[in-house]
């Protein structure tokens, strides 16, 4: 295939990309609450064990589990906060950098949106103490990773 039918093949899927955003979108605010909301409930099969492992392993700091009233929390409580990190995840330029191929070398292991840019693999971003500006938790595995040693 010769580079111009390639570059004609890229220029009409993004026409056809732009004239239907609809397909690329994510889950609405709503969706991801709900949804957050049913994997971290305890009641249900299969649900997340966040609940019983903060209330048995850490039961000084969240005696209460997933209720847990946190200070100055948008939504008051752990599972409150969950929430809202379920939605700010995919506010900006934060769903960029979800991806990582595990078959490339890490700096090149990242959504590449050829010939126009690449971002970082979500293993390497989610270390990046210098993340994308307005970021509500930037660096937060390295934080995390620190305060684990």
């Amino acid at each position: 295939m010769s580079r111009k039918t390639r570059m004609i093949r890229l220029l009409v899927t993004m026409a056809v990309w732009a004239a239907n955003p609809g397909v690329s979108e994510s889950f609405n605010d709503n969706a991801h609450k709900l949804l957050t909301s049913r994997a971290i409930n305890p009641t249900l099969t299969n649900a997340s064990t966040l609940d019983s492992f903060l209330k048995n392993v850490l039961p000084f700091e969240f005696s209460q589990g997933i209720n847990e009233a946190l200070l100055g929390g948008q939504d008051g409580t752990v599972q409150g906060q969950i929430r809202v990190g379920a939605v700010n995840e995919d506010q900006g330029s934060r769903p960029l950098q979800h991806f990582h191929d595990p078959t490339k070398p890490w700096g090149s292991a990242g959504l590449s949106i050829f010939p126009f840019t690449s971002f970082q693999s979500s293993v390497r971003w989610s270390q990046n103490t210098a993340q994308s500006p307005g970021d509500a938790t930037p660096g937060m595995m390295h934080e995390t990773l620190i305060l684990m040693h």
